[in-house]
């Protein structure tokens, strides 16, 4: 008997959305390169649709649940250094945080919006998030 191990990609993505901005204008405010840009109006790949928004987005990925953890810290380090920037964002401007779980087929997204967030600093929570990934033998 043999078992195969689904490909999995685990990646966290902090992503700042405008309907009207470019990303390279986004990028200038934020004065650090995206990982992952596109701008309102380009053709979705393998689509025929539009986005109706620009993304400037930084990414990490992890290859396990246990690099996951590392994978978030870098992300953090690297958003603690252009923290302030985000204060000259303009309105209209949506920034999330978004973890991924992509199997062979699928792709399981969480985002967690401002409002919660803002709410969970108010009393000084964290965020938690767990995942049961099983194998099929």
């Amino acid at each position: 008997m043999t078992t195969s191990i689904s490909p999995r990609m685990l990646e966290v993505q902090l992503m700042v959305d405008h309907p009207q901005l470019q990303s390279a204008e986004l990028e200038k405010l934020l004065t650090l390169p995206a990982d992952e840009h596109w701008d309102v109006g380009d053709v979705v790949p393998g689509s025929k649709r539009r986005y109706q928004f620009s993304r400037w987005a930084l990414r990490t990925v992890a290859n396990s649940l246990d690099e996951l953890s590392d994978a978030i810290q870098v992300l953090t380090q690297r958003i603690r250094g252009i923290e302030q920037k985000f204060d000259l964002l303009p309105n209209g401007s949506t920034v999330g945080l978004t973890l991924f779980v992509t199997e062979t087929n699928t792709v399981i997204g969480m985002g967690i919006d401002a409002e919660a967030i803002k709410l969970l600093a108010r009393i000084n929570a964290g965020i938690e998030v767990s995942l049961v990934v099983t194998t099929s033998d």
